[in-house]
């Protein structure tokens, strides 16, 4: 069950240490954006930029008079020269070509899948410095943002999340280890099992997809099943997590996701061991700010009893941080119902065209301070 109460230290500790949140309240006057970022060198012409250990802070509207230059700059015709650039060069370049500060987040790079060797290309001609940017960054799952201190080049998560990439964040001691085995459940097999013992199917299924499996002894025999229960099964060209699913309900049993491997268990013991999960929302069509709406919907479509409304173990609750963040909730529930969840937000970012929608304001509710149309992010 989720500590409802620790929710915001956890969330602070997560848009850190696991380097996908864009920015969150750190109880000063203003936000911040997590991440070492690459600072212009002062000197040495085309030399690498240096390191800038400080945090970039995030504004609502240009404070600076270098961020009012920046916005201005935005929706000028600009000539970038035909850049043909590394990712370690970039700010650099850019800096050079447009008098201005620009930073990159190494977060964003990480994400995004980059190194400093990826090349970089702006487009030809003469555009508005905004259309510039998009041309030049979007390819790579970057855009830039306008900040205090300059042109910050960062993740661009609607793009990358479209791509299966920052989609969600496991809480575990080894979340990468948790994704490998989430996404090998998706893995296209054959079965044809006919009264085999339940561990000898459950070795079969493990040489062909390199997953390590085991049995919770324990939990089946506290309901009369041992590893030598008879399984009958035969599937043809289903994914691993299918066949798990239709193998195990004929004896009331699941699996789930523990200590980097895949555990056969009872329903019940399964309960008592839920796994929470970040899952971010761009591109889904979802209205940015309506979590009632995106609640509602999962906890009435997937595995509707194990929700604590109506009186099961699993629960959802927002991540509500700073006007920066990435919208996203957090569910704390079993392994397949986790894959459902994914498998539904997958498939909503394949329909979904074009931004997400604003979450329409109840009437008591005051009006957002209004952001300039050349300024923030873009």
């Amino acid at each position: 069950m989720i500590d409802l109460g620790r929710l915001t230290l956890f969330t602070s500790l997560l848009a850190c240490a696991a380097s996908i949140a864009v920015g969150q309240d750190n109880g000063e006057a203003e936000p911040f954006v997590c991440g070492t970022a690459f600072a212009i060198a002062q000197a040495g012409g085309g030399s690498m930029p240096i390191i800038d250990n400080k945090p970039l802070r995030t504004i609502v509207e240009p404070q600076t008079e270098v961020a009012q230059t920046a916005n201005a700059a935005l929706d000028q015709d600009t000539d970038l020269g035909e850049i043909k650039t590394s990712v370690g060069e970039l700010a650099t370049t850019l800096s050079e070509q447009l008098k201005l500060p620009v930073f990159v987040d190494t977060h964003a790079i990480d994400i995004a899948g980059l190194d400093n060797e990826t090349i970089i290309e702006s487009p030809a001609g003469a555009w508005p410095l905004r259309s510039a940017f998009r041309r030049m960054l979007r390819p790579h799952g970057l855009r830039v943002s306008v900040e205090d201190e300059g042109f910050v080049v960062t993740a661009d998560f609607a793009q990358l999340v479209r791509r299966g990439i920052a989609t969600d964040y496991w809480i575990s001691a080894d979340p990468e280890g948790n994704e490998q085995i989430s996404k090998t459940l998706g893995k296209k097999l054959t079965v044809g099992f006919k009264d085999l013992q339940l561990d000898t199917c459950l070795a079969e299924l493990s040489e062909q997809t390199g997953i390590d499996m085991i049995i919770d002894r324990r939990a089946l025999e506290e309901i009369g099943l041992t590893a030598d229960t008879p399984v009958t099964c035969r599937l043809k060209s289903v994914s691993l997590r299918s066949a798990l699913r239709l193998m195990l309900r004929e004896l009331d049993l699941t699996y789930h996701i523990q200590d980097e491997v895949l555990e056969i268990t009872t329903i019940e013991a399964c309960e008592q061991n839920l796994v929470n999960r970040v899952y971010f929302l761009e591109a889904t069509g979802f209205p940015i700010g309506d979590f009632d709406n995106v609640i509602a919907i999962l906890e009435t479509t997937i595995a509707p009893d194990t929700w604590e409304s109506l009186g099961g173990p699993s629960t959802i609750a927002p991540l509500t941080q700073g006007q920066r963040s990435r919208p996203a909730i957090l569910v704390s529930t079993t392994s397949d119902v986790h894959n459902q969840i994914a498998d539904l937000l997958k498939a909503m970012r394949k329909t979904h065209v074009g931004a997400d929608p604003i979450a329409a304001r109840s009437p008591n509710q005051p009006p957002e301070k209004k952001v300039p149309q050349s300024g923030g992010m873009f």
